[in-house]
C-alpha cells in the first residue's frame, strides 16, 4: 500500500482543529506497516510536500512524527492544489510499485479559498481513480463528501467520529 496524508495547516485550523490534526497523525503511525509506502503534503496557501513517499520504516516514521510536530498554523487553504501534488506523487511512486493500491487521506476543515476549485480537479481526480479519504475538523462535511465520493472513498467527521479507529480499520482493509 502506498498512502499520503494531506494536511491542512491554513489559518482556520489554528487551535482545536490543529491539534486534533496533529493527534489523529501521531496516533494512526502507530498501526501503519512499516511496508506501507507513506508521504505527507500540508496546505495553506501553498503546498508543501513535508515528506516524499517512502516506506515507513523507523527512519521515515521518526521523519514524519517530527513533520506532524512542526506543523504550525495560517495563511489561506488551497487543498485542491494539494489534492493535485499528492495525486502525482502516488502515480510517481505507483511506476515503481505498479501493484500497489494506492490511497489519499485529506484531513482539513474543507474551506479551500485559494487556487484550483473543485471542478478544476474532478474530472481528472475520477480518471485517475485513487481513492481520497476525508476527515473533517470543524468542518464543512458536504463539501468533504463530495470530494470522497469522487472514487467511492469515505468521509470522517473528527468530531464525531473515532477517527483513530476508523484510519486504523482502513489501513488494515488495505493490506
Amino acid at each position: 500500500m502506498t498512502a499520503v496524508f494531506v494536511s491542512d495547516i491554513s489559518g482556520s485550523m489554528e487551535g482545536s482543529p490543529l491539534l486534533k490534526l496533529k493527534a489523529s497523525l501521531t496516533r494512526s503511525s502507530t498501526f501503519i506497516d512499516e511496508n506501507t509506502n507513506v508521504g505527507l503534503v500540508t496546505f495553506s496557501d501553498t503546498v508543501n510536500i513535508a515528506l516524499p513517499i517512502a516506506k515507513f520504516d523507523s527512519l521515515q516514521k521518526a521523519n514524519f512524527l517530527n513533520s506532524v510536530k512542526s506543523m504550525r498554523a495560517g495563511g489561506g487553504t488551497a487543498m485542491y492544489d494539494a489534492i493535485i501534488v499528492a495525486e502525482h506523487m502516488l502515480i510517481e511512486k505507483s511506476k515503481e510499485n505498479p501493484n500497489s493500491r494506492l490511497m489519499l487521506i485529506v484531513l482539513t476543515d474543507g474551506e479551500s479559498n485559494r487556487g484550483h476549485s473543485f471542478e478544476d480537479i474532478e474530472e481528472i481526480s475520477r480518471n485517475i481513480r485513487i481513492p481520497i479519504y476525508t476527515i473533517g475538523y470543524n468542518a464543512d462535511i458536504d463539501t468533504l463528501q463530495e470530494v470522497s465520493d469522487i472514487n467511492e472513498a469515505s468521509t470522517m467527521d473528527a468530531d464525531s467520529d473515532n477517527v483513530i479507529y476508523k484510519l486504523e480499520s482502513l489501513f488494515n482493509s488495505q493490506m
